[in-house]
């Protein structure tokens, strides 16, 4: 059976939306793609850099747009890679707008309780799926480590790094903490933490280390 034409949309092009844009090159089924970014320089930077992409023929058009007036109506992904502290109104735009199934959403997703909450019951009556990318889990290796483990299987994890921005990349570690020892509560120490908060890369942001 044929499949239909897939809508796929983009919304944030910086470092890590550009990847994004990048990992659909080899995509599979025919799709339309649309790339958001208010920030002009950057869907400029998005546009460019789509130009060098080799593109197969199931890629049938890529949209660049600053808003969400020119998509279409009935978008089957939507891929979230904007700041966090934009994400919760970003994505209450989106459903208001459009009709959606899927989401996917860069970590860390939201910056309170609340908005998870909000986001998480909004998807739930719309009967939406959505996942956020920690893609460890899916790594060969990871699925080789958890395939050869008992439900009785001990764990030891150490991590290791220096200037890996331990806040936003923990969250990767401890995903796959729990892809592999299949739990979802932890006990948490942060007592080895330095005390001192360093500016982001991303401005507005900060980052620890310890």
């Amino acid at each position: 059976t044929k499949l239909y034409m897939k809508n796929i949309i983009i919304i944030g092009c910086g470092q890590i939306g550009s990847r994004h844009l990048q990992g659909l090159v080899g995509i599979d089924f025919e799709s339309n793609i649309f790339v958001i970014d208010p920030n002009n320089h950057s869907l400029q930077l998005a546009k460019k850099r789509s130009k060098t992409l080799n593109l197969n023929e199931n890629i049938k058009s890529i949209n660049f747009s600053t808003g969400l007036e020119k998509i279409n109506k009935k978008i089957d992904l939507a891929i979230i890679a904007t700041n966090s502290n934009i994400r919760f109104k970003v994505i209450n735009d989106i459903l208001n707008r459009v009709d959606i199934k899927y989401f996917l959403l860069e970590k860390i997703v939201f910056q309170t309780r609340e908005e998870f909450e909000t986001i998480i019951s909004n998807f739930n009556n719309l009967k939406i799926k959505s996942w956020v990318n920690c893609p460890r889990r899916v790594y060969p290796l990871s699925v080789l480590i958890k395939n050869q483990m008992s439900k009785n299987s001990k764990l030891f994890m150490k991590f290791e790094g220096s200037n890996w921005n331990l806040c936003s990349n923990s969250i990767h570690i401890i995903d796959l903490f729990s892809f592999l020892t299949q739990k979802n509560h932890f006990l948490y120490n942060f007592t080895k933490l330095n005390r001192k908060i360093y500016d982001s890369k991303r401005p507005g942001f900060f980052e620890l280390d310890g």
